[in-house]
């Protein structure tokens, strides 16, 4: 009788010890979950998503500077959606930058008014860009207000020869593409203005690949 309870008493604990062990491997299993989870979001945090096109699907379409409505409204041009990435990793980037580029759905891209400026028209790529040259996407002059003439200060500061530059200016947030002017590949680098620095941040650089359009992160 005495045997047959210590018995009992030894499944029980077994059982017990059992149930334990395997709620502990849940509880551990869905912590180490949710710890790859968040540290994939804080890896790879979305940036900005941007729309391109191949420079040399266009070139003979369009002049040295492309406007956002005629890419973007011309269905037999092909273009390129991508999301930007933060990433520890980065992939598919020519400078030593923390970005990652994945290809996305077609989207909506935002109503950011475009500031552009060709350095071929100066014939000097070391030029300041001269107030009466910025136009808007109609070809109007735009005014140069305190934040413009730091961004193009700023954009002096790229120590590098310039061919095309254009400002996004995505409600009060303003974004800077630049073509580079180089003799084996065509650099097209995307940058963030930060007002309270004054300087640009290098978000990604493609090759070939002109930004027609971009959409914030919200």
């Amino acid at each position: 009788m005495k045997n047959s309870k210590c018995k009992n008493i030894l499944i029980s604990i077994g059982i017990w010890l059992m149930v334990v062990t395997i709620l502990a491997s849940v509880v551990v299993g869905a912590g180490y979950g949710l710890y790859l989870i968040v540290g994939a979001a804080d890896k790879n945090q979305p940036i900005i998503d941007v729309v391109t096109v191949d420079k040399g699907d266009v070139l003979d379409k369009y002049d040295i500077d492309i406007l956002k409505s005629d890419v973007i409204n011309n269905k037999s041009i092909e273009k390129n959606y991508y999301r930007i990435y933060s990433s520890k990793d980065p992939i598919d980037n020519f400078l030593d930058t923390d970005v990652d580029l994945k290809s996305i759905e077609p989207f909506e891209i935002d109503n950011a008014e475009i500031y552009s400026y060709s350095y071929f028209t100066s014939y000097n790529d070391d030029e300041l860009v001269p107030s009466s040259k910025l136009s808007d996407e109609t070809g109007k002059t735009v005014e140069i207000t305190p934040v413009l003439d730091d961004i193009l200060d700023a954009i002096e500061n790229v120590k590098h020869d310039k061919i095309n530059m254009k400002i996004f200016n995505d409600n009060g947030d303003y974004y800077v593409y630049l073509e580079l002017n180089t003799n084996w590949w065509y650099p097209c680098e995307l940058y963030h203005y930060d007002k309270e620095s004054k300087s640009l941040d290098l978000i990604y650089q493609f090759d070939g690949e002109e930004i027609v359009g971009i959409k914030k992160i919200r």
